[in-house]
């Protein structure tokens, strides 16, 4: 995929041009310097595009802005698909391809590091304040290896990828030991990802890399392994263009309960798309012989979107009427988005409030159904009678 690297400008765009429910930012005053760090929430492939731009660069970016206006980026690692996911992910479209390198995909969290007035700060994808981005934070002040190399790294404008895992982080994987593990080095200024056999590693943990074999063997392979997530797969597409591809195992799938079985069950579906898992059940499905199940998938989203967008608005719109919470809740308290707008002003989580109660209205197969085919005017209404539930 070709790399496009976005400035702050640029991503601020996004936000204001797509749905908040798509893409979104943070901001943060650390160091009394502000940072913004941007991300996406529920987006498909087809949201990863603004004015022509591919927007895969927008998955725990960070922009540190100065008062003197000076900007610096800090990239992580862009999104990126399983395999048989999208039309450019598919087995038959790759499997020619030539991989450069498979490493170990772990069961953690990202963490990245950032330069803020000479000072190191671990985040995670959106926090600098999270139990992973804590926990970083104290291993890189006590480590000397790993502070010096994130250094040596931050000074020649690179951002070193590491991956937080221990056992109460894990999803599924056990890891007896608190550790990050490097995953990649990429430059800050063009986007490359190194090769981090060519940096100096010395007591750094690094994914474990493994011999380099066909992407069949892989795809057979994760059919039958166990106690593993999967492996990451650096390759050259056909443009000659470096990309990577994710390969789960079945047991791990199994392990989340992601099962093609369920597939025609619409509270398995909203359930997994809500929770950002639904790539990886589309990953299982081929898209000839369950091309009308993926179809299926797609209505159920679009259908999901439609109904997050209309509720947005409508708080939102709600929401400009605000002045204090006295007046505001003598007028408004009947209102059938009073709620969410009282709890935005509160605690600026729309978003999570949505995706919370869509949950609880879709949480078996008869109310997922009746969510999906109600009028839009009825929607409030079905998620004031689940949050009583």
């Amino acid at each position: 995929m070709k790399t496009f690297l976005p400035t702050l400008e640029f991503c601020l765009d996004v936000v204001e041009a797509k749905s908040n429910l798509k893409f979104f930012y943070k901001t943060h005053t650390i160091d009394n310097t502000e940072v913004y760090t941007f991300d996406y929430f529920i987006a498909s492939e087809s949201d990863f595009y603004h004015l022509g731009k591919p927007l895969h660069e927008l998955r725990g970016l960070t922009f540190v802005k100065y008062s003197d206006d000076k900007i610096e980026r800090f990239l992580n690692q862009h999104k990126f698909y399983n395999i048989n996911q999208v039309e450019y992910t598919q087995l038959s479209y790759v499997k020619n391809f030539q991989i450069l390198e498979v490493s170990e995909k772990h069961d953690g969290s990202i963490i990245n590091f950032v330069r803020i007035n000479d000072k190191i700060y671990a985040k995670s994808k959106m926090s600098f304040d999270s139990e992973q981005a804590v926990a970083a934070n104290k291993i890189l002040n006590s480590n000397k290896y790993i502070y010096n190399f994130v250094k040596n790294c931050l000074d020649n404008n690179l951002s070193p990828i590491f991956e937080y895992c221990y056992y109460t982080n894990r999803v599924v994987l056990n890891y007896d030991e608190e550790t990050l593990y490097l995953l990649q080095v990429r430059n800050n200024l063009t986007g490359e990802y190194l090769d981090i056999s060519t940096l100096d590693t010395t007591n750094i943990k690094i994914a474990e890399r493994e011999p380099v074999k066909d992407f069949e063997h892989y795809v057979t392979l994760a059919k039958t392994l166990t106690n593993r997530e999967g492996w990451i797969i650096k390759y050259l597409n056909d443009k000659n263009e470096v990309n990577f591809l994710k390969i789960k195992t079945e047991w791990y799938f199994n392990q989340h309960h992601i099962r093609t079985e369920q597939i025609h069950r619409e509270d398995f579906i909203i359930s997994l798309y809500l929770e950002n898992k639904i790539d990886d059940l589309l990953s299982q499905l081929n898209p000839i012989d369950n091309a009308n199940e993926i179809q299926r998938v797609n209505e159920i989203i679009a259908i999901i979107d439609s109904r997050m967008l209309y509720i947005e608005n409508e708080v939102l719109k709600l929401q400009e009427k605000f002045t204090n919470f006295k007046d505001f809740s003598n007028e408004y308290h009947k209102h059938y988005a009073f709620d969410f707008a009282v709890n935005n002003v509160r605690n600026s989580n729309l978003r999570e409030k949505i995706v919370e109660r869509i949950l609880k209205a879709t949480y078996n197969l008869q109310y997922a159904r009746n969510f999906l085919t109600i009028p839009e005017s009825e929607v409030f209404d079905a998620l004031t009678y689940a949050y009583r539930l």
